[in-house]
């Protein structure tokens, strides 16, 4: 039947005019009886005369009857014509919506048509109207016939809508599917097979589809390409915010219409059950309800396999086909009798692409530029190994020199025995010096099993595949790395270490002898011609297409370079494969865990001619062991750090050890005492014949605090003291421990007499590379008690033992009565000669004025005093330079510069605090000792 359709609708039945009265016909009898009645003289004739009304009424009557009954069967015919009409309409309403279903079939019709009928039969033109849904649309059947009553009106109105109908759309226009993720991408998945339905491969080309809910899509082979220059392209994305390939059909699934791609201008916004709003972008007003049909994942992935089968059967997609665009972990075949570290990594035109480090490396060296995937191929290599191997078999280092985000979601495989990042500089060279250890803990292995290769190793030893995301990066950082990383590629063969390496530009960065091992090469997209070469040998990566992503030159030995798509994972996989795996023992690290942040000494074992400050981490060793302090052959030690670093609980440490092998001194906090200690340790260190019996340590703390309190006389003073005591403390048992948060102005010269330093947290880089730290040993984040020493890393013990801290010692009081004469200088000598004459009343007190007093007048009197301030003595002085010799010299603390110009002498007074009524006595054989005024 063709459409437009005209069908002819019966008229409407008329009402019959009514019969008029015959008032003539009723009178005529009337009239006749009448005149027969005359003629005849018979009354008896008037009696026709009532005959004439009464058939006259009886013709009425009947006339009207039949009218009547006329009609009644007019509009029976009519109502049997109506359904007939109707019946006619419902018929051509059929036939019309199959010949449309049959032009636009619904995602049902597709899924139906096992037959193949009409799969691939349209035109390129045709393909792009797709079926959004099933609903009211104009219908092709024509009434004719003059207007009549309302069923007449309502028969042309349901003629005129075909109900059910396929609601069609232009796909080149963009679709947007809107609502549940499940529900709208099951909808976008039937508008996805019609295109797929309706033209081969050779016509229409997928070119993007999101990585999670589409992986049934990657079994359709208009995924892959023979000839596409001509063929219409379809992206179908899930996130708006992905980057947009380019496309003529774009199939969109949002949650709300916002996140639409704006260029997608029919939008089906789906609610509960199967029916959905259907509203174009340019209108939004103007909604139609239509009938959607879901697809199942099942469903959708059957019949991409019947169209991919269909495809080998025509030969539509040959051997000379390029790679799919996209590739998922479900579309790589394992191959059962693959080697002992196969992984399938990708997809060719026809087949999965699988590489093993055992067969053709024992290395792999990987090249492609930013983009280009090479994160999501390390990603599918790391989890390939995993899901065909047990942690006991094969364990993996993943090192990360661009902040971690790759491997990070792949932590919670129990294969994984660490991933390094450069996020925590100081914890990934730990772990790679480790590497070095566990070299030699292989080479040990093997030999105490007899064997030469770990292929000969029942079991015990599970290979380790050490994988590097940004090679380049990591030797910018750890250029000492290098030597390393090429001992392990030519030995790593027969100790089962695999290395992958990935690198955006190998050329100059790869050394030939680290190159020359990796005989296992891949590129993804590269910027030009040499890199290409340097990689795989051949210049084909160079030319591949910026999309999609993860197109990848494969080169194993002896056989030819193949392009694959590599696959992608996703979340949902990795957690999988983790869970096959989750009762499963981890494998052994190939390091220890870092050090414990607290240590009770009281845990670490000592010895009687040493000190254990703590715990020493030696990576390269694979081993922990206590940091021990040997002062006979070790000599003094220089502590350095910041403010809260662990100085202190260093030198406590130290003073809770002392034993009759090493007695520790601590220097005290008063000024007074501690350079008392000090002048006495320089002087028994500088009078010493040899060794002492009794071997001493001193401990300063906060060295560059106590010089801070000092003023320059006095800081040099006890510069010369330490560089006495540094230089000659170890020929007679004496060493020195200090500690100070910088190497201030003359401290540089102090630090190198100490014989080894060791470097805790600094405030900044520039400090610690001042103090003499390396670069490489800098972090901002070292905890309290950690830090560097002898080239490896400490973290020092604790102890509950606190320092003892003594103030200034009470000095002895002058004594006037034993002295004869006594010559005072002070600041306030009023003040001061009331205070003596009150405390000792029986002495004499003489207060130096203006006017001389002679030494012969003085030499008369017994037990006198004379007071007077440094003025009043300099203009004394003749009587100062005749008594020095026999009298008693005090004079209150002050600086060393007046001391000295008072008693025109040298000699270094003991250092005396600066308060009132402290003095230094100054005997008359000129030994000199503190006194309290």
């Amino acid at each position: 039947m063709a459409f437009p359709t005209e069908i002819r609708v019966p008229a409407v039945p008329g009402t019959p005019p009514r019969s008029p009265f015959p008032f003539i016909a009723s009178l005529a009898p009337v009239v006749a009886s009448v005149a027969i009645s005359a003629v005849t003289r018979s009354p008896y004739v008037l009696m026709f005369a009532i005959l004439g009304p009464v058939i006259a009424i009886a013709s009425v009557v009947d006339s009207r009857l039949f009218a009547r009954r006329s009609l009644r069967k007019q509009e029976r015919e009519y109502q049997e014509r109506l359904v007939e009409v109707r019946e006619l309409v419902s018929a051509a309403h059929d036939g019309e919506r199959r010949s449309r279903l049959t032009a636009s079939p619904t995602a049902r019709e597709v899924l139906a048509d096992a037959g193949r009928a009409s799969r691939w039969r349209a035109s390129t033109e045709r393909a792009r109207t797709i079926t959004l849904g099933l609903g009211d649309r104009p219908s092709g059947v024509v009434l004719g016939g003059a207007a009549g009553d309302e069923a007449h009106t309502g028969l042309r109105e349901h003629a005129s809508t075909l109900a059910a109908a396929p609601c069609t759309a232009d796909a080149t226009l963009g679709i947007g599917v809107v609502g549940a993720t499940a529900l709208a991408r099951a909808v976008a998945r039937g508008y996805l097979l019609q295109l797929c339905h309706a033209v081969d491969p050779t016509r229409l080309r997928i070119v993007a589809l999101p990585d999670e809910g589409w992986e049934w899509a990657r079994s359709l082979p208009h995924l892959s390409r023979r000839s596409a220059d001509a063929a219409m392209t379809v992206s179908v994305v899930e996130d708006a915010t992905a980057p947009a390939v380019p496309a003529d059909i774009t199939l969109a699934v949002a949650r709300v219409v916002d996140a639409v791609p704006a260029h997608c201008r029919e939008i089906i916004e789906c609610s509960t059950g199967l029916t959905a709003t259907w509203m174009s972008a340019d209108n939004p007003a103007d909604r139609i309800t239509v009938l959607t049909h879901p697809v199942t994942a099942a469903a959708a992935h059957a019949y991409a396999a019947a169209l991919s089968a269909l495809a080998a059967e025509t030969g539509v997609v040959g051997e000379d086909g390029e790679p799919p665009v996209s590739a998922h972990w479900d579309d790589l075949a394992r191959d059962p009798d693959g080697g002992a570290l196969s992984v399938p990594i990708g997809l060719a035109a026809r087949s999965s692409v699988s590489v093993d480090l055992v067969e053709h490396g024992p290395h792999a060296i990987i090249g492609g530029t930013t983009g280009s995937g090479k994160s999501e191929l390390l990603a599918k290599w790391v989890l390939g190994l995993a899901a065909a191997h047990s942690p006991s078999e094969v364990s993996m280092l993943l090192v990360d020199f661009k902040g971690g985000a790759t491997f990070a979601p792949l932590q919670r495989l129990p294969h994984v025995v660490g991933v390094i990042t450069d996020l925590d500089p100081a914890a990934a060279t730990r772990a790679l010096e480790s590497l070095r250890a566990e070299v030699r803990y292989r080479e040990r292995t093997l030999r105490e099993h007899g064997v030469q290769d770990i292929a000969e190793l029942r079991s015990g030893l599970a290979r380790l595949v050490i994988v590097v995301d940004e090679f380049a990066a990591m030797l910018e950082g750890f250029p000492e790395l290098h030597a390393l990383f090429v001992d392990i590629a030519a030995r790593g063969r027969s100790l089962g270490m695999h290395l992958v390496l990935c690198t955006q530009r190998p050329t100059g960065v790869v050394r030939d002898s680290l190159l020359a091992n990796c005989t296992l090469r891949l590129s993804l997209r590269v910027n030009n011609r040499a890199d290409a070469l340097a990689v795989t040998g051949v210049d084909t990566a160079a030319s591949l297409p910026v999309t999609p992503a993860g197109r990848c030159v494969v080169v194993t030995p002896d056989a030819d370079p193949v392009v694959a798509q590599i696959a992608r994972v996703s979340d949902a996989d990795i957690a999988a494969v983790a869970a096959r795996h989750a009762g499963e023992p981890r494998p052994r690290r190939p390091w220890l865990d870092p050090l414990p942040p607290r240590i009770p000494l009281e845990r670490l074992a000592c010895t009687a001619d040493a000190f254990t400050l703590g715990l020493r981490d030696v990576p390269a060793q694979q081993k922990q062991e206590p940091a021990v302090w040997r002062p006979a052959t070790d000599g003094s030690l220089l502590v350095l750090g910041g403010a809260r670093s662990g100085k202190t609980t260093l030198a406590q440490v130290i003073a809770a050890q002392s034993s009759g092998s090493w007695h520790v001194d601590e220097l005290p906090d008063d000024l007074e005492r501690a350079f008392d200690v000090l002048e006495d340790s320089a002087e028994r260190a500088e009078t010493a014949l040899g060794p002492s019996t009794t071997r001493s340590v001193l401990t300063i703390d906060d060295l560059d605090v106590l010089c801070g309190r000092l003023d320059d006389d006095d800081v040099e003073h006890a510069r010369g003291l330490l560089t006495r005591l540094l230089r000659s403390g170890p020929r007679a048992g004496i060493c020195v421990v200090a500690t100070a948060q910088r190497l201030g102005a003359g401290m540089s010269a102090l630090a190198a007499l100490f014989d080894s330093t060791m470097l805790l947290r600094m405030p900044s880089r520039a400090e610690h590379i001042l103090c003499g730290g390396d670069t490489a040993t800098w972090s901002e984040d070292r905890r309290a008690g950690n830090g560097v020493w002898g080239g490896t890393s400490v973290q020092l013990a604790y102890t509950t033992r606190m320092r003892r801290r003594r103030g200034a010692r009470a000095l002895p009081e002058l004594d006037l009565d034993a002295e004869q004469i006594v010559l005072v200088s002070c600041r306030r000598p009023a003040q001061t000669a009331r205070t003596l004459r009150e405390r000792h009343p029986g002495v004499h007190i003489i207060t130096l004025g203006p006017t001389p007093v002679y030494p012969a007048e003085m030499r008369e009197l017994t037990s006198v005093v004379v007071v007077g301030d440094a003025d009043a003595w300099q203009a004394n002085w003749s009587l100062l330079a005749a008594l020095r010799s026999t009298a008693t010299v005090v004079v209150e603390a002050c600086p060393l510069v007046d001391y000295r110009a008072l008693t025109r002498t040298r000699a270094r007074p003991p250092y005396l605090h600066r308060q009132p009524g402290r003095a230094w006595r100054i005997a008359a054989d000129g030994h000199i000792t503190r006194c309290a005024l």
